[in-house]
């Protein structure tokens, strides 16, 4: 059936068409066709698709999915991709990544086999059992077939040829036309011709007559780097000085004149101007040396190391060593007697035994042993007067006496100048008693030399700027000699300073605190008060000097000649004078002293009990309260006058001695061989041992601490005693401090021991932490501040005045990191404790404590009732302030402060000290309290809250 058209006419209207009745069914059978068409479509895509899906699965099931795109080629597009068409060239990483098998006519490619930047690949082709490489163009020579007349030209086959043709062996000179063969015949014919036959130098004074083979044995160890070459010996390199050296085995020169064989810390007399002092030694002339130049020097002294403010306040100490400034320099002792005008000199050297000194670097000033002189007379007259032979006395006149007193004695008297024997000349008198002698400059082998040829000698450098230093310090001593070497931390009532070996003293008014501590008389004698009022301590002798102290209401000085001068409150024999009198101005106590011993807490809880020790050659020697013992005696009875109580000969050699406490005393003798004694007060174990409470003769206590390796180690032995409320709190407790540790017992009510509780001790309780400072403060209480080796602070211990300024007042149970100073920056990080074991009389733990940081600036923190803290205001801090200090001196150089110190002029609870400080060019500053004028002398008594500045009387 088809389509069939309407037939619409040739016009509207016009009758031609088909009426509306037809053309409808026309219409309609049209659909009908057309459904008809449309459902036979229908039946045949349906068709199709069920073929379709037929043929693929026919098709799916003769190619795997995996083949396609790979072994067989998959359409992308209507083509094939040209990743899936086959490939002549196949890369792999390597050629263990080839196929087992390859196939002919490919090219194989190993990417990472390649032997060179320029050939970073290698091919190959299969040849049908292997991969065979295909070389480059050739490729190396390796790659190329050997010929058998083109040889390679190796090494091995150049040795191997013999000189064939060689030629005659001529005596001439060898010129460039000549061919190789014929240079070494004329080389030849040259050595025949010196030589001669029997192979004997012709001129002996080239060969010294030697066979030729004597010159061509090897010679081991000949030259400056290494052994086993031919030749004759290398000259020595050249150095920057010319000197002697000879051939070692290890195949280096060494100097002759350099100390070499002489182990690092010898000693020898140099009788050469000092510019000629040879490289690696030094001048024992008491100057500073840097750690990092003499590393071997300082490793071997710095054990038998003293402090190096006592090794410049103790002149008998001037033969040690010191620990400079504690970081990085050391001094050497002053054998030379060129550090100043303070030592015994010049010295020469004697044994450690019998009479000397007692202690290795001791030294001793000249004495004469005591004697009587006398001159027989028996031809005397009656009744004429006779002269007398001897006097050293120069400045008197010959004395003379009566023939009849001659005859009564048969000697004569002698009152007069010296006179001649009449055999040996006029007597030589001076103002010393010596033996001949010539001069020389003492020097210390300080390294071994270490010369780079070309470069520079580092030891004969060091020498140079070590001894060009040494003499600067002694033109800055004469250039600037009006600072004090020394100046105290904490007295009652005064301060002292040594200038020039001259004693100076300052007080407070004698209201409430005696000034027997100045010198200068009776109690209340003086109206020169304050820190502007420093006076001389005028102490008949002519002998500088050398060290001062107190302990309690009095004072004390030791001259260099060994005398001990002392003054003050007597009221337990503590000046050892033979009596408890008072005794208002200096005094000879006695003689052939080497040293005397001081501590901070002996000014602590009861200030009018203290004891004193000195040392001589032969022991120590004690005088003052005893009530516990603490003068090691044997018994508690005071003493008035100077006691032995340690022999040297029975008891062992003396290295160290600390005096502790007052009232409750403890007195500590380290020994040279590191044994460890103990004296007095031990109620709460401060001995390191329970028992016995009070210990009264000096009993060794070396196990308790550790043994005498530990000992060996020991730095000093602090501890507090000072607190006046209770006396049980002036007790006090026990702090050694050790140079890898430190180790506490005793009295721990406020924890002061660290141990991470308030239970007291007496087994010595051990912090395992280094500090390269330490400072105990506050008396029986107890605030501790420890500096590590990064400059930061660590504090425990009593804090109720919020004193170790860590932002509270509570008590630390263990060593804690400050939190300001934590070491990460200049500022925050310690240069200095400037407060160092401060105590006083009465309410010890009210101290302002000063820090100096690493860059300069002096922080306060802790008490502030009177201004103590140099703030500009009254109050505590429990964190750390600038104090208000100028940053530059009179100079107009920036300066530092070196010193802190108290003079403790009242009891009042919330502070009341006046502090003063000295900068490095020898100001004084002071502020707080002025209730006893002891920061100046003023009409009125007002608090200065600020630093002022004085310019100290010894400077005018």
């Amino acid at each position: 059936m088809t389509i069939d058209p309407i037939n619409v006419g040739s016009a509207p209207n016009d009758g031609s068409g088909q009426n509306l009745r037809s053309g409808a069914q026309t219409i309609n059978d049209n659909f009908v066709e057309l459904d008809s068409r449309t459902a036979a479509a229908q039946a045949k895509a349906d068709q199709g698709v069920t073929d379709a899906a037929v043929a693929k699965a026919k098709a799916d099931a003769a190619v795997p999915a995996s083949a396609l795109g790979t072994t067989v080629a998959q359409l992308v597009n209507g083509t094939v991709p040209a990743s899936q068409l086959p490939r002549d060239v196949l890369e792999f990483p390597t050629l263990a990544d080839f196929p087992v098998m390859g196939e002919a006519g490919k090219i194989y490619i190993a990417v990472n086999d390649g032997e060179s930047l320029n050939n970073p690949t290698k091919q190959y082709r299969w040849s049908g059992s292997a991969f065979v490489l295909i070389p480059s163009s050739p490729g190396s020579t390796d790659q190329v077939a050997e010929g058998a007349t083109n040889q390679y030209f190796t090494a091995a086959r150049v040795r191997s040829t013999s000189l064939v043709g060689m030629g005659e062996q001529v005596d001439a000179a060898i010129v460039a036309s000549d061919t190789l063969l014929q240079g070494f015949a004329k080389v030849q014919g040259q050595l025949n011709t010196k030589l001669g036959k029997s192979e004997t130098a012709a001129d002996s004074d080239k060969l010294a007559g030697q066979p030729a083979a004597f010159y061509s044995a090897t010679m081991r160890g000949a030259t400056a780097s290494a052994g086993g070459a031919k030749g004759l010996v290398p000259a020595p390199p050249v150095l920057e000085t010319d000197k002697d050296r000879f051939l070692c085995s290890d195949g280096t020169f060494k100097e002759v004149a350099s100390g070499t064989g002489l182990p690092v810390g010898s000693t020898i007399p140099w009788t050469l101007p000092v510019e000629t002092i040879p490289a690696g030694f030094v001048e024992r002339s008491g100057q500073l040396l840097q750690r990092a130049v003499w590393p071997g020097l300082w490793a071997k002294v710095q054990a038998a190391a003293v402090a190096d403010d006592q090794w410049k306040s103790n002149v008998r100490l001037r033969g040690c060593y010191s620990h400079g400034d504690g970081s990085t320099t050391f001094r050497m002792p002053d054998d030379n007697g060129k550090y100043d005008q303070l030592g015994v000199g010049g010295v020469t050297y004697r044994g450690y035994g019998l009479n000397s000194a007692g202690v290795v670097g001791g030294h001793q000033a000249d004495q004469t042993q005591a004697m009587n002189h006398r001159t027989a007379e028996a031809s005397a007259t009656p009744g004429t007067l006779v002269p007398i032979g001897f006097n050293t006395d120069t400045a008197t006149t010959n004395g003379a006496r009566s023939a009849a007193a001659v005859q009564a004695s048969m000697y004569c008297t002698h009152t007069g100048g010296a006179v001649s024997d009449r055999i040996n000349g006029p007597p030589r008198v001076g103002s010393e008693t010596r033996m001949a002698n010539s001069s020389v400059i003492w020097i210390t082998m300080a390294a071994a030399v270490a010369s780079v040829p070309g470069e520079v000698n580092v030891p004969a450098l060091a020498t140079q700027v070590d001894n060009s230093a040494q003499r600067v310090t002694k033109l800055e001593g004469v250039i600037n000699p009006i600072k004090p070497s020394w100046i105290s931390n904490c007295l009652v009532n005064s301060v002292y300073a040594i200038v020039n070996g001259v004693l100076w003293s300052a007080c407070g008014a004698a209201t409430v605190y005696g000034n027997f501590q100045a010198g200068r008389g009776p109690n209340a004698s003086t109206s020169l008060y304050g820190l502007n009022n420093f006076s001389r301590v005028n102490i008949p002798s002519t002998s500088p000097v050398i060290k001062a102290g107190a302990v309690g209401y009095n004072g004390y000085a030791l001259l260099a000649n060994g005398e001990l001068w002392a003054w003050g409150y007597n009221n337990y024999g503590q000046l050892g004078i033979g009596s408890v009198a008072l005794v208002p101005l200096p005094t000879l106590s006695t003689s052939g002293v080497l040293d005397i011993y001081f501590h901070e807490t002996n000014s602590g809880h009861s200030f009018d009990g203290g004891k004193a020790l000195i040392r001589r050659a032969d022991g120590l020697y004690a005088a003052g309260y005893n009530g516990y013992g603490q003068l090691g005696s044997g018994d508690t009875t005071l003493r008035n006058s100077w006691t032995k109580v340690w022999d040297v000969p029975t008891q062992g050699g003396i290295k160290s001695v600390w005096n502790l406490g007052s009232s409750y005393g403890r007195t500590w003798v380290q020994t040279s061989d590191n044994r460890l004694f103990f004296a007095g007060y031990n109620g709460n174990g401060q001995a390191g041992v329970a028992a016995p409470v009070n210990i009264v003769s000096f009993t060794e206590v070396t196990a308790a601490w550790g043994g005498a390796d530990e000992i060996a180690k020991l730095l000093s032995i602090k501890g507090g005693s000072g607190w006046a409320d209770t006396a049980a709190n002036a007790s006090g407790f026990t702090v050694m401090w050790f140079t890898d540790s430190v180790r506490t017992c005793g009295v721990n009510t406020y924890a002061q021991l660290g141990s991470g509780s308030t239970t007291s001790l007496a087994t010595p309780f051990k912090i395992p932490q280094a500090f390269t400072q330490l400072s105990v403060c506050g008396g029986g209480v107890g605030s501790c501040y420890g500096v590590d080796a990064d400059g930061a602070l660590w504090v425990w211990g009593y804090n109720a005045t919020s004193q170790l300024g860590n932002g509270n007042a509570t008590n630390l149970l263990v060593p804690t990191k400050h939190p300001t100073f934590d070491g990460t920056t200049a500022d925050r990080k310690v240069g200095k404790i400037m407060t160092q074991d401060y105590d006083r009389p009465y309410y010890s733990y009210c101290f302002p404590m000063f820090i100096r940081s690493a860059a300069g600036n002096l922080y306060h923190m802790g008490v502030n009732g009177y201004g103590d803290g140099g703030r500009g205001v009254v109050g505590g801090l429990t964190t750390p302030t600038l104090v208000a200090l100028p940053k530059l001196g009179n100079s107009g150089k920036t300066i530092t402060i070196d010193n802190i110190g108290f003079l403790n002029t009242t009891h009042a609870a919330t502070g009341a000290s006046v502090v003063y400080a000295m900068d490095n060019e020898g100001m004084i500053y002071g502020w707080g309290h002025q209730g006893q004028y002891g920061v100046y002398l003023s009409n009125a008594a007002v608090d200065c809250l600020v630093p002022l500045q004085f310019k100290p009387n010894w400077m005018l």
